[in-house]
């Protein structure tokens, strides 16, 4: 409802010229909507190689990093356990890769799905 205290009816933050919705069709020489400069993505442009390159060498440290502690975190245990336990470890590590990738795959909506709410199966 417009009431004749609302900003809308005094015009405030409304713009009727021709030329102001003009000046913002031309392009981004002209200045950004102060309602639309958060959505702004032109500053993203610049350097984009050298940030695409950065990026991927961290990337590669970080996944580099990860595989060295595990690896030293499985060194660590077969010292500290007996072969029994380290074997039953292997074992556990194992079936919880296996139920990482199914969670990745978001097989878990689909396997804890109730009978009754899917289509095809509906009694």
């Amino acid at each position: 409802m417009i009431t004749e205290s609302s900003s809308i009816a005094k015009g405030e933050g409304v713009t009727t010229d021709a030329v102001a919705t003009e000046a913002r069709v031309q392009g981004p020489s002209i200045a950004i909507d102060p309602n639309e400069k958060h959505l702004a993505t032109d500053h993203l442009l610049t350097d984009l190689k050298g940030r695409a390159i950065s990026s991927a060498f961290v990337t590669i440290a970080a996944q580099g990093a990860q595989v060295v502690l595990q690896l030293a975190s499985i060194m660590v245990l077969a010292r500290m356990l007996t072969p029994k336990d380290f074997g039953l470890f292997a074992m556990v590590t194992t079936v919880l890769g296996f139920l990482r990738v199914f969670k990745d795959a978001r097989l878990s909506t689909a396997t804890f799905q109730l009978p009754w709410s899917c289509p095809v199966l509906s009694f």
